[in-house]
Protein backbone atom coordinates (compact mmCIF):
# COMPACT_ATOMS: atom_id res chain seq x y z
CA UNK A 1 0.00 0.00 0.00
CA UNK A 2 1.85 3.22 -1.62
CA UNK A 3 4.89 1.07 -1.46
CA UNK A 4 4.78 1.02 2.59
CA UNK A 5 5.02 4.82 2.47
CA UNK A 6 1.82 4.81 4.63
CA UNK A 7 2.26 2.30 7.45
CA UNK A 8 5.94 2.33 8.10
CA UNK A 9 8.51 5.04 8.78
CA UNK A 10 8.59 7.53 5.96
CA UNK A 11 12.27 7.22 4.04
CA UNK A 12 14.52 9.76 4.33
CA UNK A 13 13.73 11.47 0.81
CA UNK A 14 9.76 11.64 1.82
CA UNK A 15 7.99 14.91 1.46
CA UNK A 16 6.54 16.55 4.81
CA UNK A 17 3.35 15.88 3.89
CA UNK A 18 3.87 12.14 3.40
CA UNK A 19 5.89 12.41 6.62
CA UNK A 20 2.77 14.14 8.32
CA UNK A 21 0.31 11.28 6.73
CA UNK A 22 2.06 8.91 7.52
CA UNK A 23 2.70 9.98 11.60
CA UNK A 24 -0.85 10.76 11.08
CA UNK A 25 -1.96 6.79 10.28
CA UNK A 26 0.42 5.74 13.16
CA UNK A 27 -1.17 7.89 15.74
CA UNK A 28 -4.53 6.35 14.56
CA UNK A 29 -3.37 2.61 14.87
CA UNK A 30 -2.25 3.06 18.01
CA UNK A 31 -5.32 4.98 19.35
CA UNK A 32 -7.04 2.17 17.72
CA UNK A 33 -4.94 -0.80 19.26
CA UNK A 34 -4.46 -1.96 15.51
CA UNK A 35 -1.63 -1.85 12.42
CA UNK A 36 -1.14 0.72 10.46
CA UNK A 37 -1.94 -1.23 7.27
CA UNK A 38 -5.30 -1.66 9.09
CA UNK A 39 -6.32 1.84 9.22
CA UNK A 40 -4.92 1.95 5.47
CA UNK A 41 -6.85 -1.08 4.51
CA UNK A 42 -10.27 0.27 6.54
CA UNK A 43 -9.78 3.49 4.54
CA UNK A 44 -9.44 2.45 1.52
CA UNK A 45 -12.54 0.13 1.83
CA UNK A 46 -14.68 3.16 2.69
CA UNK A 47 -13.44 5.44 0.38
CA UNK A 48 -15.82 5.56 -2.82
CA UNK A 49 -12.93 5.11 -5.37
CA UNK A 50 -13.01 1.68 -4.23
CA UNK A 51 -17.06 0.61 -4.08
CA UNK A 52 -17.02 -2.80 -5.97
CA UNK A 53 -20.32 -4.54 -6.46
CA UNK A 54 -20.11 -8.65 -5.96
CA UNK A 55 -22.68 -10.10 -8.15
CA UNK A 56 -23.30 -13.97 -8.00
Amino acid sequence: MAQGRLSVRASENATEAKMKTAALVQQTADENETTPEAIVLAWLMKHPAFNISVRF
